[in-house]
């Protein structure tokens, strides 16, 4: 079942998908198979041949169906339109498509868009016989905007093939349905967080509110790619968290009274972005978080009590973003942190503790950006800084105790932005005046000290100052 939340549960429904089909056409070819593909992915999916209960009118039963379904796959074949069943039903679609917790999306199997629109073509021809027809002009409005919605056209998607065409389909919709976000307090822990962890084919979670556990079952939830739980309450998460295999995305934030990680962090295999900002009482990063071979971000802002990093944090060689701005506790970058080949953005910026940088820094060699904004204690930066080929934006503006720049600064032939407002430099490195397309960022006064006291100057080296 899929189910979106704004307070607890927001609107809950018992089909995930709903299939708009002319029978006669694609029953047992590509509807059919399509049906199939979504069951296997966990969908819930209403087909009328399969689900109308003997006895029952087929009329009101389709009503509720396409109401109590998420999700709308309007099939449109050359004798779609010759059915008037069809027809109210993707009037009563349409309908459904105009509130913000259903969508309908078009399938154009062997018609054009352009066919359905206009009832032209085989279209055309196929509700010929409804022209006369009271509320005919209904039926044309509803397949005038299913046309325009957003959707796919067999003949112009993977050359045709049907297998292909479905797999795309369903790799389009299911992440869109798998998802859920839940705003809870601690009395409703029982009746929304709880009973969420049966829905094994989940794919995404949120939660946010006043709630001081995580349930310790949620390792129910297998199939579930991105996790975020924005909990201010929680102290620590249970190990349980860790045995989400297929888990990508991991959010913690602004988790206040969060101390401590799980130490078997290390079996979430296939994460690929942790975030953890503004977790401020969080008191240090497990080791195991160094064995995340497919982690790409690490977000670790605001995390105020953190005074130190893992030896071993070097061995997250995929890590492209590190971000610790705000860290004001920590006070040293591990050494190891030159193996990150892959790093491309690193903020240290607020980290008030740190005096000095490793020289194993100089080996970040896809480095872009290095902001290292207001670190009052910075006392030196290494000369092997000047070893970062790729290096575009230096920021070591208000690091009032930092005393000089490597002088072979000019090595940097992408720099193009470097920031030394309100440091302690008594000059600037000869060579930077060599790098073409350089802008020296600072204020009017920060700049004049350094010799740009014409407008020649700031023309000439690209200088820009603000008051």
């Amino acid at each position: 079942m899929a189910s979106d939340s704004v307070s607890s549960i927001q609107k809950s429904f018992k089909y995930d998908v709903f299939l708009s089909f002319r029978g006669e056409d694609t029953r047992k070819n590509f509807v059919d198979h399509l049906y199939h593909a979504l069951n296997d992915k966990g969908i819930i999916t209403y087909k009328d041949d399969e689900r109308i209960e003997k006895g029952k009118r087929i009329n009101d039963q389709l009503i509720r169906s396409i109401e109590d379904s998420k999700c709308h796959i309007i099939i449109f074949s050359k004798n779609y339109a010759s059915s008037s069943w069809c027809l109210d039903e993707l009037v009563k679609i349409m309908e459904c498509q105009k509130t913000k917790d259903q969508t309908a999306y078009p399938v154009f199997y062997d018609v054009e868009p352009t066919e359905v629109r206009n009832q032209s073509g085989s279209v055309g021809k196929a509700f010929a016989k409804h022209v006369e027809k009271e509320g005919s002009q209904r039926w044309r409005d509803a397949l005038k905007e299913a046309a325009g919605l957003v959707g796919w056209e067999l003949k112009n998607t993977v050359d045709g093939h049907e297998a292909k065409f479905i797999h795309q389909i369903v790799q389009y919709i299911s992440p869109k349905l798998h998802f859920i976000n839940l705003r809870v307090d601690g009395k409703l822990v029982g009746s929304s967080l709880e009973s969420i962890c049966g829905l094994q084919h989940l794919r995404e979670l949120r939660v946010e509110g006043s709630i001081r556990e995580v349930p310790k079952d949620m390792w129910r939830l297998e199939c579930l790619e991105k996790l975020s739980l924005c909990m201010k309450e929680i102290k620590h998460l249970p190990d349980s968290i860790c045995m989400f295999k297929h888990l990508k995305y991991l959010e913690v934030g602004s988790c206040l009274r969060l101390e401590q990680l799980p130490e078997n962090m290390c079996r979430l295999e296939c994460l690929e972005e942790l975030h953890l900002k503004g977790c401020t009482s969080l008191l240090d990063i497990p080791n195991g978080i160094c064995k995340l071979k497919c982690l790409k971000r690490l977000e670790l802002s605001s995390c105020h009590k953190v005074e130190k990093l893992p030896k071993e944090l070097g061995c997250l060689e995929c890590l492209e973003e590190l971000h610790l701005t705000d860290c004001i506790s920590l006070r040293d970058i591990p050494n190891s942190i030159g193996r990150m080949k892959c790093l491309k953005r690193l903020h240290l910026s607020s980290c008030h503790q740190i005096e000095k940088l490793p020289e194993e820094l100089g080996c970040l060699e896809r480095l872009e950006w290095l902001d290292l904004t207001d670190c009052k204690s910075l006392q030196d930066i290494p000369n092997n800084i000047c070893r970062m080929k790729c290096l575009k934006s230096l920021n070591i503006s208000s690091c009032k105790q930092l005393g000089k720049l490597p002088e072979e600064l000019g090595r940097l032939e992408c720099l193009r932005e470097l920031n030394i407002d309100d440091v302690g430099i008594s000059h600037l490195p000869h060579t930077i005046f060599r790098l073409k397309g350089l802008s020296i960022v600072g204020s009017r006064r920060c700049l004049e000290s350094y010799g740009f006291r014409t407008l020649t100057d700031f023309t000439r080296f690209k200088a820009c100052y603000y008051v």
